[in-house]
């Protein structure tokens, strides 16, 4: 007896149901219908490497420039930060690098904080080791994060580590390679340092005692009776001499770049208006985007030379070619490339 179905509720079984196939329909697998061929994934493969080739070539550089532009952005934090401390403390804070006559005695660094008085002066402690000072490390306090002090493209592991007695922005620059943890550069020159020439030098904004009798600079050229004429106007140190020990930087130091200092803070009598470092003294410079880390194949370059970035005094915050010499890298201008 044949079966009858409801088949709104109860469908008909398939097995009973007859087997239509179209007479060209091969009877392979529903798998093997859709396979892809050899040749169309060797196609796909090849589309891929193509687009990971395109991607970690332009994804590189992306990164390379955000690094840049992060490090300028801490650049001009140490600026604002180095104002304020202008301003708290009449002057900036001396590098490792530094040998300042702080006392102005003709003697340098002679008498540290040990609570002695090393030179016999009467006074205790007044011309310490200005490595000691800290450079950069001692805006610490004006800082929100020690990471201005880091750039984002320092691998070394001092950075990574955070270290609190390490800067990427104070050390010496050799070229092709960053030292830091020395007072005396070896080779090559500070990034950071508040003076850009030696003590006894005509130019060291320290000075130097021309009269010999312990103190320097302090018989300036000054013009008191105001005729026109400044010499032999003042005995200012009461020694019998009129404007014996001028200061040095004004009247024998010929170095057009003498002011691009940031030691240079004189006031009257000493200068004849106050002075403070021309706007486009360097403050300091990042050495850390010139090569690809523990390599010498150059990473960050502009005219085809690996670039630095420079930080002024006025607070520009330049890319500019790395310097041919070592002492031409304070002396860079900021319109120069």
């Amino acid at each position: 007896m044949a079966k009858h179905y409801n088949t709104v509720t109860q469908p008909k079984p398939t097995a009973d149901l007859p087997i239509c196939r179209p007479a060209n329909l091969p009877t392979h697998s529903p798998a093997r219908l859709y396979a892809f061929t050899l040749t169309e994934l060797l196609t796909v493969i090849a589309i891929i490497a193509i687009l990971m080739a395109l991607l970690v070539t332009f994804y590189s550089p992306s990164q390379e420039q955000r690094k840049v532009f992060e490090c300028q952005n801490r650049l001009q934090v140490l600026h604002r930060a180095l104002r304020l401390y202008m301003l708290d403390w009449d002057g900036f804070p001396a590098s490792p690098y530094d040998s300042l006559d702080n006392d102005k005695d003709g003697r340098f660094d002679e008498d540290p904080p040990d609570g002695l008085d090393n030179d016999n002066d009467g006074k205790g402690d007044e011309d310490g080791i200005d490595a000691q000072v800290g450079g950069l490390l001692a805006l610490d306090p004006y800082l929100r994060s020690r990471r201005a002090l880091i750039c984002p493209a320092d691998r070394s592991p001092n950075a990574q580590a955070m270290d609190p007695l390490y800067s990427s922005y104070q050390g010496c620059d050799t070229g092709t390679g960053f030292v830091t943890g020395v007072q005396i550069c070896p080779q090559g020159i500070p990034t950071y340092a508040i003076t850009r020439f030696l003590p006894g030098d005509d130019c060291h904004p320290s000075g130097r005692d021309d009269d010999n009798d312990g103190r320097v600079d302090e018989d300036p050229v000054e013009d008191l009776d105001n005729d026109a004429n400044p010499l032999n106007d003042g005995d200012d140190d009461d020694d019998g001499r009129f404007d014996e020990d001028p200061p040095n930087i004004l009247t024998q130091c010929t170095d057009p770049d003498k002011l691009r200092q940031l030691a240079v803070r004189n006031t009257s009598p000493y200068f004849p208006t106050p002075t403070f470092p021309a706007d486009d003294t360097v403050i300091t410079w990042c050495v850390h985007h010139r090569y690809i880390p523990n390599t010498t194949q150059p990473n960050y370059v502009k005219g085809g030379v690996p670039a630095d970035l420079v930080l002024y005094f006025d607070g520009q915050v330049r890319i500019q070619q790395m310097p041919t010499t070592p002492d031409a890298a304070w002396r860079r201008k900021p319109e120069q490339p």
